[in-house]
Protein backbone atom coordinates (compact mmCIF):
# COMPACT_ATOMS: atom_id res chain seq x y z
CA UNK A 1 0.00 0.00 0.00
CA UNK A 2 1.29 3.47 -0.85
CA UNK A 3 2.48 5.71 1.93
CA UNK A 4 0.36 8.70 2.81
CA UNK A 5 1.07 11.99 1.07
CA UNK A 6 2.22 13.70 4.23
CA UNK A 7 4.66 10.95 5.14
CA UNK A 8 5.96 10.64 1.60
CA UNK A 9 6.34 14.37 1.22
CA UNK A 10 8.37 14.60 4.39
CA UNK A 11 10.72 11.82 3.29
CA UNK A 12 11.53 13.45 -0.05
CA UNK A 13 11.31 17.08 0.96
CA UNK A 14 12.23 19.20 -2.07
CA UNK A 15 14.89 21.84 -1.59
CA UNK A 16 15.42 25.17 -3.32
CA UNK A 17 18.92 26.60 -3.65
CA UNK A 18 19.31 30.12 -5.01
CA UNK A 19 22.66 30.19 -6.81
CA UNK A 20 22.70 33.85 -7.90
CA UNK A 21 21.83 36.89 -5.79
CA UNK A 22 21.43 39.98 -7.91
CA UNK A 23 19.41 42.55 -5.99
CA UNK A 24 18.49 44.33 -9.23
CA UNK A 25 17.07 41.26 -10.96
CA UNK A 26 13.32 41.40 -11.53
CA UNK A 27 13.04 37.76 -12.60
CA UNK A 28 13.50 34.45 -10.78
CA UNK A 29 14.20 31.34 -12.84
CA UNK A 30 13.38 27.99 -11.24
CA UNK A 31 15.23 25.06 -12.82
CA UNK A 32 13.92 21.54 -12.13
CA UNK A 33 15.71 18.30 -12.97
CA UNK A 34 14.06 15.07 -14.06
CA UNK A 35 13.88 11.38 -13.18
CA UNK A 36 16.93 9.70 -11.63
CA UNK A 37 18.81 13.00 -11.81
CA UNK A 38 19.93 15.95 -9.69
CA UNK A 39 20.72 19.63 -9.93
CA UNK A 40 24.04 18.61 -11.52
CA UNK A 41 22.10 17.99 -14.73
CA UNK A 42 22.58 21.67 -15.62
CA UNK A 43 26.38 21.41 -15.46
CA UNK A 44 28.70 20.11 -18.16
CA UNK A 45 31.72 18.31 -16.77
CA UNK A 46 34.70 16.61 -18.41
CA UNK A 47 34.47 12.79 -18.65
CA UNK A 48 35.45 11.12 -15.41
CA UNK A 49 38.54 9.59 -17.00
CA UNK A 50 39.71 12.95 -18.27
CA UNK A 51 42.77 14.61 -16.76
CA UNK A 52 40.91 17.93 -16.76
CA UNK A 53 40.06 19.36 -13.36
CA UNK A 54 36.51 19.91 -12.04
CA UNK A 55 37.25 23.65 -12.22
CA UNK A 56 36.57 23.37 -15.94
CA UNK A 57 32.96 22.34 -15.39
CA UNK A 58 30.45 24.74 -16.87
CA UNK A 59 26.93 25.58 -15.72
CA UNK A 60 25.23 27.80 -18.28
CA UNK A 61 22.63 28.94 -15.74
CA UNK A 62 25.40 30.79 -13.90
CA UNK A 63 25.86 32.93 -17.02
CA UNK A 64 22.22 33.32 -18.06
CA UNK A 65 21.66 36.77 -16.58
CA UNK A 66 24.79 38.20 -18.18
CA UNK A 67 23.89 36.68 -21.54
CA UNK A 68 20.40 38.18 -21.43
CA UNK A 69 21.78 41.68 -20.95
CA UNK A 70 25.07 41.53 -22.90
CA UNK A 71 26.16 41.01 -26.48
CA UNK A 72 23.43 43.19 -27.92
CA UNK A 73 20.62 41.32 -26.18
CA UNK A 74 17.86 43.40 -24.63
CA UNK A 75 16.70 41.01 -21.94
CA UNK A 76 16.42 41.59 -18.22
CA UNK A 77 18.58 40.27 -15.38
CA UNK A 78 17.49 37.10 -13.63
CA UNK A 79 18.32 35.18 -10.49
CA UNK A 80 18.49 31.39 -10.56
CA UNK A 81 17.07 28.89 -8.09
CA UNK A 82 17.67 25.15 -8.46
CA UNK A 83 14.91 22.84 -7.29
CA UNK A 84 16.10 19.47 -6.09
CA UNK A 85 13.70 16.58 -5.46
CA UNK A 86 14.45 12.93 -4.88
CA UNK A 87 13.75 11.19 -8.19
CA UNK A 88 16.21 8.33 -7.77
CA UNK A 89 14.94 5.11 -9.33
CA UNK A 90 16.39 3.14 -6.42
CA UNK A 91 15.50 4.95 -3.21
CA UNK A 92 14.02 3.74 0.05
CA UNK A 93 12.92 7.34 0.71
CA UNK A 94 10.41 7.66 -2.12
CA UNK A 95 9.36 4.19 -3.20
CA UNK A 96 5.69 5.22 -3.08
CA UNK A 97 5.89 8.97 -3.60
CA UNK A 98 4.00 10.36 -6.57
CA UNK A 99 4.88 13.57 -8.37
CA UNK A 100 1.93 15.26 -6.71
CA UNK A 101 3.17 14.34 -3.23
CA UNK A 102 5.96 16.86 -3.80
CA UNK A 103 3.67 19.80 -4.56
CA UNK A 104 2.57 21.09 -1.17
CA UNK A 105 6.03 21.17 0.47
CA UNK A 106 7.52 22.66 -2.70
CA UNK A 107 4.84 25.35 -2.93
CA UNK A 108 5.38 26.26 0.71
CA UNK A 109 9.14 26.43 0.21
CA UNK A 110 8.75 28.76 -2.74
CA UNK A 111 6.56 31.29 -0.92
CA UNK A 112 8.43 30.98 2.40
CA UNK A 113 10.55 34.07 1.72
CA UNK A 114 7.51 36.09 0.76
CA UNK A 115 5.59 34.94 3.83
CA UNK A 116 8.38 35.77 6.26
CA UNK A 117 9.59 39.05 4.75
CA UNK A 118 7.00 41.86 4.79
CA UNK A 119 9.19 43.92 2.44
CA UNK A 120 9.48 41.15 -0.13
CA UNK A 121 8.55 42.03 -3.73
CA UNK A 122 7.42 39.09 -5.84
CA UNK A 123 9.68 38.83 -8.91
CA UNK A 124 8.47 37.67 -12.29
CA UNK A 125 8.88 33.92 -12.63
CA UNK A 126 10.12 31.59 -15.37
CA UNK A 127 10.26 27.81 -14.99
CA UNK A 128 12.57 25.53 -16.93
CA UNK A 129 12.09 21.80 -16.40
CA UNK A 130 13.91 18.84 -17.88
CA UNK A 131 11.92 15.67 -18.55
CA UNK A 132 9.86 14.89 -15.43
CA UNK A 133 10.95 18.28 -14.07
CA UNK A 134 8.73 19.84 -16.74
CA UNK A 135 5.84 17.76 -15.45
CA UNK A 136 6.55 18.99 -11.91
CA UNK A 137 6.61 22.64 -13.05
CA UNK A 138 3.18 22.26 -14.64
CA UNK A 139 1.89 20.30 -11.66
CA UNK A 140 3.04 22.99 -9.23
CA UNK A 141 1.24 25.79 -11.06
CA UNK A 142 -1.89 23.68 -11.34
CA UNK A 143 -1.71 22.85 -7.64
CA UNK A 144 -1.38 26.50 -6.63
CA UNK A 145 -4.31 27.37 -8.89
CA UNK A 146 -6.51 24.73 -7.25
CA UNK A 147 -5.45 25.95 -3.82
CA UNK A 148 -6.62 29.51 -4.43
CA UNK A 149 -9.66 28.52 -6.46
CA UNK A 150 -11.26 25.62 -4.63
CA UNK A 151 -12.97 25.97 -1.24
CA UNK A 152 -11.86 24.06 1.82
CA UNK A 153 -14.19 21.44 3.21
CA UNK A 154 -15.54 23.90 5.77
CA UNK A 155 -16.37 26.41 3.05
CA UNK A 156 -13.51 28.85 3.74
CA UNK A 157 -11.62 30.08 0.66
CA UNK A 158 -8.20 28.46 0.50
CA UNK A 159 -6.72 31.92 0.09
CA UNK A 160 -6.94 32.55 3.85
CA UNK A 161 -4.37 29.83 4.60
CA UNK A 162 -1.05 31.16 5.88
CA UNK A 163 0.70 29.97 2.73
CA UNK A 164 -1.92 29.81 0.02
CA UNK A 165 -2.78 33.48 0.28
CA UNK A 166 0.60 34.12 -1.35
CA UNK A 167 -0.01 31.71 -4.24
CA UNK A 168 -2.15 34.20 -6.13
CA UNK A 169 0.73 36.68 -6.41
CA UNK A 170 3.07 33.92 -7.55
CA UNK A 171 0.67 32.62 -10.20
CA UNK A 172 0.17 36.11 -11.59
CA UNK A 173 3.94 36.74 -11.60
CA UNK A 174 4.70 33.61 -13.63
CA UNK A 175 5.53 34.60 -17.21
CA UNK A 176 6.46 31.35 -18.86
CA UNK A 177 7.43 27.69 -18.76
CA UNK A 178 10.26 26.10 -20.77
CA UNK A 179 9.93 22.35 -21.22
CA UNK A 180 13.11 20.45 -22.12
CA UNK A 181 12.26 17.01 -23.52
CA UNK A 182 9.36 16.84 -21.08
CA UNK A 183 6.82 14.07 -21.77
CA UNK A 184 3.11 14.73 -21.92
CA UNK A 185 2.26 11.32 -23.38
CA UNK A 186 4.76 9.13 -21.60
CA UNK A 187 8.24 7.84 -22.31
CA UNK A 188 9.01 4.80 -24.42
CA UNK A 189 12.60 4.51 -23.27
CA UNK A 190 13.92 1.04 -22.56
CA UNK A 191 14.91 1.67 -18.94
CA UNK A 192 11.38 2.78 -18.04
CA UNK A 193 9.98 -0.46 -19.42
CA UNK A 194 12.75 -2.43 -17.77
CA UNK A 195 12.30 -1.03 -14.29
CA UNK A 196 8.53 -1.18 -14.51
CA UNK A 197 8.81 -4.84 -15.38
CA UNK A 198 11.38 -5.36 -12.64
CA UNK A 199 9.12 -3.79 -10.04
CA UNK A 200 6.37 -6.29 -10.79
CA UNK A 201 8.55 -9.36 -11.30
CA UNK A 202 10.99 -9.22 -8.37
CA UNK A 203 9.33 -10.65 -5.31
CA UNK A 204 9.77 -9.11 -1.85
CA UNK A 205 13.19 -7.65 -0.96
CA UNK A 206 14.50 -5.74 -3.97
CA UNK A 207 11.10 -4.89 -5.44
CA UNK A 208 10.41 -2.38 -2.66
CA UNK A 209 13.60 -0.51 -3.53
CA UNK A 210 12.28 0.49 -6.95
CA UNK A 211 10.69 3.90 -7.28
CA UNK A 212 7.67 2.57 -9.16
CA UNK A 213 5.50 5.64 -8.50
CA UNK A 214 7.63 7.97 -10.61
CA UNK A 215 8.20 5.35 -13.28
CA UNK A 216 4.47 4.66 -13.66
CA UNK A 217 3.86 8.38 -14.13
CA UNK A 218 5.94 8.16 -17.32
CA UNK A 219 3.75 5.49 -18.88
CA UNK A 220 1.64 6.62 -21.80
CA UNK A 221 -1.76 7.93 -20.66
CA UNK A 222 -0.72 7.74 -17.00
CA UNK A 223 -3.65 9.01 -14.89
CA UNK A 224 -1.40 11.23 -12.77
CA UNK A 225 0.05 13.09 -15.75
CA UNK A 226 -3.37 13.42 -17.37
CA UNK A 227 -4.60 15.06 -14.16
CA UNK A 228 -1.55 17.33 -14.02
CA UNK A 229 -2.08 18.49 -17.60
CA UNK A 230 -5.76 19.15 -16.91
CA UNK A 231 -5.06 21.27 -13.82
CA UNK A 232 -2.30 23.14 -15.67
CA UNK A 233 -4.74 23.83 -18.51
CA UNK A 234 -7.22 25.18 -15.97
CA UNK A 235 -4.52 27.51 -14.61
CA UNK A 236 -3.68 28.71 -18.12
CA UNK A 237 -7.38 29.38 -18.77
CA UNK A 238 -7.59 31.37 -15.51
CA UNK A 239 -4.36 33.21 -16.33
CA UNK A 240 -5.70 34.42 -19.67
CA UNK A 241 -8.95 35.57 -18.12
CA UNK A 242 -7.39 37.28 -15.09
CA UNK A 243 -4.39 38.91 -16.77
CA UNK A 244 -5.75 39.46 -20.26
CA UNK A 245 -2.74 37.72 -21.78
CA UNK A 246 -1.49 34.21 -22.40
CA UNK A 247 1.16 32.33 -20.46
CA UNK A 248 4.12 31.54 -22.70
CA UNK A 249 5.09 27.88 -23.01
CA UNK A 250 8.02 26.60 -25.08
CA UNK A 251 8.73 22.93 -25.74
CA UNK A 252 12.23 22.00 -26.85
CA UNK A 253 12.59 18.42 -28.05
CA UNK A 254 15.42 15.91 -28.23
CA UNK A 255 15.95 14.50 -31.72
CA UNK A 256 18.01 11.33 -31.24
CA UNK A 257 18.15 8.29 -29.02
CA UNK A 258 20.89 7.39 -26.57
CA UNK A 259 23.27 5.08 -28.42
CA UNK A 260 21.01 2.57 -30.20
CA UNK A 261 17.83 3.09 -28.18
CA UNK A 262 14.75 5.06 -29.27
CA UNK A 263 14.40 8.63 -28.13
CA UNK A 264 13.60 8.77 -24.41
CA UNK A 265 10.74 11.19 -25.13
CA UNK A 266 9.27 11.03 -28.61
CA UNK A 267 8.65 14.16 -30.66
CA UNK A 268 4.91 13.73 -30.17
CA UNK A 269 5.16 13.28 -26.40
CA UNK A 270 7.56 16.23 -26.02
CA UNK A 271 5.17 18.55 -27.85
CA UNK A 272 2.76 20.80 -25.96
CA UNK A 273 -0.60 19.04 -25.56
CA UNK A 274 -3.37 20.26 -27.86
CA UNK A 275 -5.55 21.07 -24.85
CA UNK A 276 -2.80 23.34 -23.45
CA UNK A 277 -2.21 25.06 -26.78
CA UNK A 278 -5.77 26.35 -26.63
CA UNK A 279 -4.91 28.66 -23.74
CA UNK A 280 -1.22 29.55 -24.09
CA UNK A 281 1.16 31.37 -26.38
CA UNK A 282 3.27 28.43 -27.48
CA UNK A 283 6.15 27.31 -29.64
CA UNK A 284 7.82 23.96 -30.29
CA UNK A 285 11.49 23.70 -31.29
CA UNK A 286 13.77 20.75 -32.07
CA UNK A 287 17.27 20.54 -30.60
CA UNK A 288 19.05 18.93 -33.51
CA UNK A 289 21.47 16.12 -32.77
CA UNK A 290 20.83 16.03 -29.00
CA UNK A 291 19.68 13.04 -26.97
CA UNK A 292 17.79 13.15 -23.69
CA UNK A 293 20.89 13.41 -21.53
CA UNK A 294 22.42 16.32 -23.41
CA UNK A 295 19.61 18.86 -23.67
CA UNK A 296 20.53 20.39 -20.30
CA UNK A 297 24.33 20.77 -20.22
CA UNK A 298 26.58 22.62 -22.63
CA UNK A 299 30.27 23.50 -22.80
CA UNK A 300 29.79 27.10 -23.90
CA UNK A 301 27.18 29.83 -24.21
CA UNK A 302 27.87 29.85 -27.94
CA UNK A 303 26.48 26.34 -28.47
CA UNK A 304 23.85 26.53 -31.23
CA UNK A 305 21.30 24.40 -29.39
CA UNK A 306 21.80 26.28 -26.14
CA UNK A 307 21.14 29.50 -28.05
CA UNK A 308 17.73 28.11 -28.97
CA UNK A 309 17.02 27.60 -25.28
CA UNK A 310 18.36 31.02 -24.33
CA UNK A 311 16.15 32.66 -26.96
CA UNK A 312 13.10 31.35 -25.10
CA UNK A 313 14.02 33.46 -22.07
CA UNK A 314 14.13 36.56 -24.27
CA UNK A 315 10.79 35.59 -25.81
CA UNK A 316 9.16 35.08 -22.42
CA UNK A 317 10.51 38.41 -21.21
CA UNK A 318 9.02 40.05 -24.29
CA UNK A 319 12.29 40.95 -26.01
Amino acid sequence: MAASSSKASASVMPTITQITHNKDARYMVYAIHGLNSSTETWTWAPPSKSSKSSAQSFCWLDHLSAWLTDNGNTGEEVNISLIRWNTSIFSTANISTSIQDTLRPLAKSIVYTQKNNPGFTQPSVIFIGHSMGGILARALLGFMYLEIGAPNFDGRPRGVDEYTRFYDDFLRATKGVILLASPSEGSIYTFVKYFTAAASSIGGGLSVLINSAHIKALKKSAPEVKHIIQTFDNYCWWYRGELGQQLKVAALRETKGIMKTPMVVSLASADIPTSTKTWVNHRTINLEGLDHLHVTNFKTMQDANLRLILDQFLWIQGH
